[in-house]
């Protein structure tokens, strides 16, 4: 059961402040994001493989569409979380001129760096849960995110490169747009390695060495964010939400939903829903 669970947006993309009481399943999402861990019970991730350890000093950052998870070391004893979503086309525009001679970036190699004193004069800022609701966070929202990707990209073991969008192999063009017109499909990452003119074991090894992810997990990252969508910006029924995407029964859909974002649609739209 999630006790706390608050949003602030602005233009840099989407804040989330979750208490977590539970894991959450291999997942990605289209948009970069940074973790920062608050309080509570320890935890872990697994990023792209690699077993990351949340501090109070750190922050973890993953880029688009990179599969990783989120385990409590003690399932009894919840985490508190800042989840930092950021647009993409935000990294692309005003955030650009903030690196001056570092340059800019595509992807961050190193996806862990230590929290600045500027970044956890900000953290402290959050202590309360309604602060995240006012407007005036986000500006401060902001500012955080400029400090923890200049702490990343500082810390990161590869010159930063010019950033442009990544050009990856057509055939996963072809199969990213199979999976957006069919997210009611159960068995559509089964049939993309034929669609494609590929062998399975080939194209789950083109598509995790381009995109760092599993045709399923891909797939999966795009029906939780067609939910949150839809739940953030419709009146819609959640049993027909639940239809629309391929699931049995509106528990089946719950239960997805809960682990790839930690709350439960009811929960999301409650706090998210945007008249």
């Amino acid at each position: 059961m999630v006790n706390q669970f608050s949003v602030c947006e602005g233009e840099f993309g989407r804040v989330e402040l979750i208490e977590y009481s539970h894991d959450l399943v291999v997942h990605a999402h289209s948009q970069p994001h940074v973790m920062v861990w608050l309080g509570g019970g320890l935890a872990h991730a697994h990023i792209a493989g690699e077993k990351l350890n949340f501090t109070s000093d750190m922050v973890l950052y993953v880029n688009s569409f990179v599969s990783h998870n989120l385990c409590l070391d003690d399932a009894k004893v919840p985490a508190i979380f800042l989840m930092i979503y950021i647009e993409n086309d935000w990294l692309e525009g005003d955030l650009l001129n903030l690196f001056n001679g570092l340059g800019s970036f595509q992807v961050i190699a190193h996806p862990q760096a230590e929290i600045t004193h500027a970044a956890d004069e900000i953290l402290l800022m959050l202590s309360d849960y309604r602060l995240l609701k006012s407007k005036a966070m986000a500006h401060d929202m902001e500012e955080l995110v400029n400090l923890a990707l200049r702490a990343l990209l500082m810390s990161d073991m590869t010159p930063p490169a010019p950033y442009r969008r990544r050009m990856i192999d057509y055939r996963l063009r072809v199969a990213i747009a199979h999976m957006l017109v069919n997210l009611d499909n159960p068995k559509v990452a089964d049939e993309l390695a034929e669609l494609v003119g590929l062998s399975r074991s080939r194209f789950y090894e083109i598509f995790q060495n381009e995109l760092q992810s599993s045709p399923h997990v891909y797939w999966n990252a795009l029906r939780a964010e067609e939910a949150a969508k839809r739940l953030s910006h419709h009146n819609e029924n959640m049993t027909d939400v639940a239809f629309d995407l391929g699931f049995s029964s509106p528990g089946n859909f719950s239960r997805f939903f809960r682990g790839h974002t930690g709350v439960s649609p009811s929960t999301y739209r409650r706090v998210s829903h945007v008249d």
